[in-house]
């Protein structure tokens, strides 16, 4: 009884996150237009960002926060959200340079010429 209990319990679970992952999902493909629509707007590449992290995909957060930064996002947040990508994604070059860009947010802008190229080297997420 309890054996069943347990595998009912796994299941509804299971199915819950099954749900909220096609959400994410679902909320990517529609920052995605977003951003098809407006690629000089830094939100809705932050917003994916967001989403992007809720399925742990850190190597996607990481570029579209890059992306965010270099078309003008402002201030601390988006940086210190980069520097937490990349640190989750054992990037500890790219961790360290948004974290200085983060705490100096009259200079965290992207340098000129940058590319999303920055993350290319992060180890991709381990379940």
């Amino acid at each position: 009884m309890i054996g069943k209990n347990l595998r009912l319990a796994n299941g509804s679970l299971l199915t819950r996150v099954e749900s909220e992952s096609w959400r994410y999902e679902q909320a990517i493909a529609d920052f995605s237009k977003a951003i098809e629509l407006e690629p000089d707007k830094p939100l809705p590449s932050q917003n994916r960002a967001a989403c992007h992290c809720e399925l742990g995909n850190w190597s996607g957060a990481a570029d579209d926060l890059a992306r965010a930064v270099a078309r003008g996002a402002e201030g601390h947040r988006p940086w210190y959200e980069l520097a937490l990508c990349r640190a989750a994604a054992e990037n500890a070059e790219g961790y360290r340079e948004a974290c200085a860009r983060a705490m100096t947010p009259g200079k965290a802008k992207m340098k000129t010429g940058a590319s999303l190229s920055a993350t290319a080297n992060i180890v991709p997420h381990r379940a």
